[in-house]
Parts: C-alpha cells; structure tokens; sequence
C-alpha cells in the first residue's frame, strides 16, 4: 500500500495523469479470491457460472496485462529516448570540452608565450641593471675625481690667491711711493715753469735794458747784461731738460698707474673666485657630512647584517630590501591563489557530499534489488532488470559527466575571471547557472523514474533475474582532463614564480632608474665637469693601455719562445747564428724610445718656454733698471753682466789697451779680453770671481774718466753701488752740459 501511495500522479512520458495500475487491481482480486472459503458442494449452475466469471477475469487479467506491458514498453522507450537525449547532451557536452580543451591549448601557448617573454624581459633587465650599475660606479668615479679636481683646484687658488696678494700689496706701496714721488715732481715742474716764466720776464726785462743800454752806450753795463742774460738762458735750457725728464718720467707713471689698474682688476677677478671658493668649501662640507652620515648609516646597517641570526646572509640593505620585496610579493602571490582555491575547495567538498549521498542511496537500492530478486523465483522480469541496469549505468555515467563538466566549467569560469576579468560577463555566469539547473532538473527527473520503477519492481513478482555485467566506464577522459589540469596547476605556479621574479626585477629597476636620476641631477646641479678630447688624463690612460698590450703581446710571446714554439736563434731559422729577439720585445723597446723622445721633446719644449719667458722677464728687469737708475744691463755668460750708463754710451770702434779694477782691491788687466770687447763706455762685472773690467782697458779715456770714483769707491770703500750712483750723476751733469753747448 505504501508503494501505491508513493507512485507519482503525473505522467512524465506521456505528459498526462497517471492511469491506475491494474496489477494492483488483479493483486486485490486474487487475494480476495484466495481468501473466499470453498463450498463443498454447489449446484452445477453454480459451477458454471464460477467458471465463466473466472473465465471472464482471466481474460479480464489477460487484458490488464498486455494492457501493463504495453505501458512497460511504452516507458522503456520513453526512457530510451530519454537515455539517447542524454547521450545527445553528452556528445554536446563532449564537444563542449573539446572546444574546452582548445581553449586551454590556446591559454596554454599564450602562457609559453608570455613565459618567454617574461624571460626576454628578464634578461633585458638584467642587462639594463648591469649597465645601470656600471654606470652608477663610473658616476662615482666621477664623482671622486670631481673633488680631487676641487680640492686641487681649491689649493691652487689658495696659493695663488695669496700670491696676488702679496703682489697686490708690494705694488700698492710702490703705487703710493710713485704717487708721491709723482706728486713731488709735478710741484717741482710747476715751481720750474714758474720760475721759467719769471725768468723770461726778466729776460725780456734785461734785453729791454740792453736794449737801452745800448742805445746808453755803456760797454761795462752791456757785457754785464750779456754775462746774467746767458747765465738766464742757460738755466732756462736746463729747466727745460728737468721737464722734459720730469714729463718722461710722468709717462712711466702713468704706465705704472695702467698696470695697477690692471692688478685691481685681477685682484677683484681673484676675489670673485675666493668667493666662489668658499661656496664650493661650503658644498664640501656638506658632502663630507653627508658622506659622513652615510657612513655611519652603512656602518649600522653592517653590524645589523652581521648580527643576523638567519641562515640567509645579507650583504648591503639593498639585498635585504629586495628579500623583503619578494617575499612580499610572493605573499602576494600566495594569498591571491588561496583566495582562487578556496571556492574550488567550497566546491569539491560540495561535490563529495552530494556524491557521497548518492552512493549511499544507491546503495541501500542496491540492497533492496538484491532482497528482491533473491526473493522472487520467475524469469518475466528478465529484460525489466535488464533494461533497469542499463539505465542505472546510464544515469550513473551521465550524473558522473555532468559532475566533470560543472567541475570544469567552475574551473573555466574562475580562469577567465582571473585572468581575463574585462571578458567575464554576468550573461555568461546566468547562462551556465542555467545549464547547472537543468542538470539538476534532469537528475531529479531520473531519481523520479527510479522511483517508479522500483515500486513497479516491488509490485511485480520477478524470477531470478540473469547477472548482467556493469559496463566499465571509459576513465580515458577523464585521465586525460587531470592530467592537463595538474599541467595547467604547475604551468600556472611556473608562471606565478616568474611573475615574482619579473616584479622584483622591475622594482628594482625602477629603483636604480631612480638612483641615475638622482645622480644625474644631482650631478647636473652641482658641476659641470668639462672633459677635453685630448687631455692629460685621457692621453696617460691611453699610454698606460698601449704599454699593457705590449707588455702583455711580448709576454706571450717570451713565454712562446720558452716554450719551443718560437725560434731563439738564428742557427734555428736556418739563418746566421744570433740570438733572435721576439718582434713584440722590439715593438715594446721602440714604443718605450717613442715615449721617451716625446719626453725629452717635451721637456725641451718646456725648456725653451722658459727660456723665452726668462728672456722676456729679463728684458722686463733691464728696462725697469734702465729707467730706475740709469743703466743699461746685459746678462753674459759665466755670471757677468755687462753695465752701461744711459748718460754715457761712448761709441763703438776697436780700442788698444789692457787693464780693469776689480771690487775689493782686486782689480785684473786681461788684455786679449778687452781686444775681443767692442769700443764703449761699458763696465763689465764677473759675479763668480768678484772682479770687474772696464771698457778699453786702464789707460783708455773711460777708465782715465772714472778712475778717480773707482780710486774712491771701490778700493778705499768697496762700494760698487755707490760707484755707479756717482757716475750716474757725473755723467748727467756732462751729459747737460754738452746737450747744453
């Protein structure tokens, strides 16, 4: 009774209530007939109408049960077409993944791509980081050759500075002195062209008289007259020299007073470089502070490096920083794969209840069909069990198919949205949850069946059904989708890894772009650093270069020869015997003779530059004394000097006679030098043997002119400078006096 209550009042084959069965019926009628009493004795009527009546509800029974096993048949083509519709979906669903796993083809050769193309980007930027870092060391070497340069430059401004300086100040007292001497004599030239002009008058005056003395007649007065008027003239003409002198000696004044203008101008120059002196000491004082305080950071990030307890060592804070960043990002990483995990967990623990239920309801079905049959003996419900096997694989396979491709749809939907999340729609996800829907529609569909035939099962009374065989699954696909997924797994951790590692190198290529640029402005801002194409530097760096390749060229080549590889002697090369020596030794020997001529050709460059600056500063020095004092110097060989006065020249010719005097009573004739000597009034000093010689020997007319100063000066004194200052003013007075007449 519980079975007919259970069975279902809607059609799903047919689509219509459900008929009544009429087993049940005919089950109800024989068990009343059963349990009806027999009579013992009946009329023969009676009997023939028992016989007809029973007669009548065989074939009533009969009836029924083709009327049953149309229906039977009509549902086992129900449910075969029901079972072909599965098979239908399940080629779709086939088809279904294929187009899956060309998909998954498709992500799996876009994933090769982009790992080759991480690894291409790798490898550019560790290349771009050894070029960066190779960089940041030249930097730094320009950096260190830049204060070395500053510091150089600093002492050298610092001496010059101190230099110009005392140059300054010396000229700035022969400046002061000049000017008075300058003031002194422009007074004494306006007192001269006042007294010029009052003798003039006067002149006027006294040729007036003579004028009218003439006129008089007075001889005595006239030659008086003519006696003051030439004195007049004369001291007039001597005025006139003092100006001249006077306006000669303003000229070299002014002169002096242009190059102390100069010397101001170079003095502010100089202060303006003092200034930016101590701007640039002032910078460098905050780089060695910061130097400093770097210093001290590294020296703490040190003994934090050294201190550390861990089995991964660290070398600088940038190693530490990196480990940190990849680990961070790893974490990262991590979490975002256990958070795309964890539903797919939620999922199969889902998916291992649902199937563990349906296995314990299958079997306990199991179970009773086992009961059934054991206690049923007939053979009519061969082809039920037959049929109902078959559709238990059947459903069996299909709920199992269904699980997969939910499985892998969850998979696929997951994977596009975490990879492709601008592609992931809502439509998509309704769709699919619409699919899953029916799945599940199906599936109670097919558990409703189930139903049913286990009370038609119940109802009837089956032989001994034939042991029927479960087909074996064909797990090949199934093989074959975990296989790929546990690919997929791996190629998905192999490409999570070279992300990690893609981001740390980004991050630290992001870091030392940011260090080079940071240098470069710093760089930028603080100097500029001009770098000739021909510079010392360069030039010994190249020469160090050459001498290393040669060094290096004739090393080989030795160690050749020793060897045996090479020939030692001529004998070996079928030549004269001599020892051989290698061509890179001679090519070393001549480059080391090149540099040495470029030395030595330097040095003589050098040399003659000095020369040449010595010879302009000695015609400086003999122009300044020829001015200052009066005398004319010319530097000979072996220490002498040769010493000429400008109020006294003499003149040139050939002069006979021998003899000089000497500084300290040690006076020297040297008559074949005296003969080599041109004619002139000239005193000639030899520094090294303290001697002098004069010009024509002790009995020529210069000698006879100052023998009396040297008699004075040099033997009784010993005053060479005193000598010359008195036959600087000997000789002017003579010089005026015949300028004069």
């Amino acid at each position: 009774m519980a079975s007919i209550r259970n069975q279902p009042q809607y059609d799903f084959l047919a689509g219509g209530d459900a008929p009544s069965p009429p087993k049940a019926r005919a089950k109800r009628h024989e068990d009343y007939r059963q349990n009806q009493p027999l009579p013992q004795s009946l009329p023969t009527e009676e009997l023939h109408a028992r016989i007809r009546t029973l007669e009548y509800e065989l074939a009533t029974l009969k009836q029924e049960k083709e009327v049953t096993q149309l229906q039977h048949e009509q549902d086992v083509r129900g449910l075969q077409e029901k079972a072909e519709e599965d098979f239908r979906r399940s080629q779709k669903f086939e088809s279904a993944n294929a187009a899956i796993q060309r998909r998954y083809d498709a992500l799996l050769r876009e994933m090769q791509d982009a790992q080759a193309m991480a690894t291409n980007e790798k490898s550019d930027l560790e290349r771009r980081l050894r070029t960066v870092t190779g960089q940041k060391a030249a930097l730094e070497e320009e950096r260190d050759e830049a204060l070395e340069q500053l510091a150089n430059f600093e002492r050298e401004n610092g001496r010059s500075m101190v230099e110009t300086e005392a140059k300054y100040a010396s000229l700035q007292r022969s400046f002061d002195l000049l000017r008075e001497d300058f003031d002194t004599q422009v007074a004494a030239a306006q007192a001269a062209q006042q007294k010029l002009a009052e003798r003039e008058s006067q002149v006027g005056q006294l040729e007036s008289e003579i004028v009218a003395l003439k006129a008089a007649g007075g001889s005595e007065e006239v030659d008086v007259l003519k006696r003051q008027l030439s004195e007049q003239v004369t001291q007039i003409k001597r005025l006139e020299k003092t100006n001249r002198a006077q306006s000669a000696e303003l000229a070299e004044y002014r002169k002096s007073h242009k190059s102390l203008e100069v010397v101001e101008e170079e003095k502010r120059g100089l202060e303006a470089k003092l200034k930016m002196m101590q701007t640039l000491r002032d910078e460098l004082a905050q780089c060695q502070l910061r130097v400093q305080v770097l210093e001290e950071e590294k020296n703490s990030w040190a003994s934090y490096l050294d201190g550390q307890l861990s089995d991964e060592q660290f070398e600088s804070p940038a190693d530490l920083a990196r480990a940190f960043m990849q680990q961070r990002i790893e974490n990262a990483s991590l979490v975002e794969q256990l958070g795309a995990v964890k539903p797919e967990l939620n999922a199969k623990d889902e998916t291992i209840r649902d199937l563990e239920e349906e296995r314990a309801r299958l079997q306990t079905e199991v179970e009773q069909l086992k009961a059934a049959t054991a206690a049923g003996g007939g053979t009519g419900g061969t082809s039920d069990a037959k049929a109902r096997a078959r559709l238990e694989r059947q459903k069996a396979l299909a709920i199992k198919e269904s699980e997969y491709l939910r499985a892998q749809l969850k998979a696929m939907d997951d994977e596009e949205q975490e990879f492709h999340p601008e592609r992931h729609s809502e439509q998509v996800s309704k769709k699919i949850k619409e699919l899953q829907d029916l799945v599940d529609e199906h599936r109670a569909e097919l558990d409703k069946l189930h139903a049913e035939l286990s009370a038609i099962e119940k109802q009837e009374t089956p032989t001994t059904p034939a042991a029927s065989k479960k087909r074996s699954l064909d797990d090949t696909p199934d093989e074959r989708v975990g296989e790929l997924l546990r690919k997929n797994r791996k190629l998905q951790e192999e490409m999570s890894k070279y992300k990690t590692r893609t981001e740390v190198l980004e991050a630290e290529a992001r870091a030392h772009k940011k260090q080079l640029e940071g240098l470069r402005s710093d760089k930028s801002s603080r100097h500029r650093i001009l770098e000739l194409r021909n510079n010392p530097t360069a030039q010994v760096q190249a020469i160090k270069q050459s001498t290393l390749d040669a060094l290096r060229e004739e090393n080989e080549t030795l160690r050749a020869q020793l060897d045996g590889r090479l020939p030692t002697t001529a004998a070996d090369s079928g030549a004269i015997s001599d020892v051989l020596i290698p061509k890179a030794s001679l090519h070393s020997l001549q480059l080391a003779l090149q540099a040495k001529e470029q030395e030595l050709a330097s040095k003589e460059k050098a040399q003659k530059r000095l020369r040449d600056i010595f010879a302009a500063k000695a015609h400086e020095f003999r122009e300044a004394v020829y001015s200052l004092l009066g005398w004319k110097l010319e530097f000979q060989p072996n220490g002498r000097v040769k010493a000429t006065s400008m109020f006294h020249p003499g003149k040139k010719g050939k002069s006979g006679g021998g003899g000089g005097g000497g500084e300290g009573s040690k006076r020297q004739d040297d008559d074949a030098d005296d003969a080599a000597e041109e004619a002139g009034n000239f005193i000639v000093f030899d520094g090294e043997n303290a001697t002098m010689k004069i010009s024509g020997g002790v009995r020529s007319e210069f000698a006879n002119e100052i023998k009396g100063l040297v008699d004075f000066w040099v033997d009784g004194r010993g005053q060479v400078p005193c000598l010359l200052a008195a036959m600087t003013l000997e000789f002017f007075d003579r010089y005026h006096d015949q300028k004069g007449k």
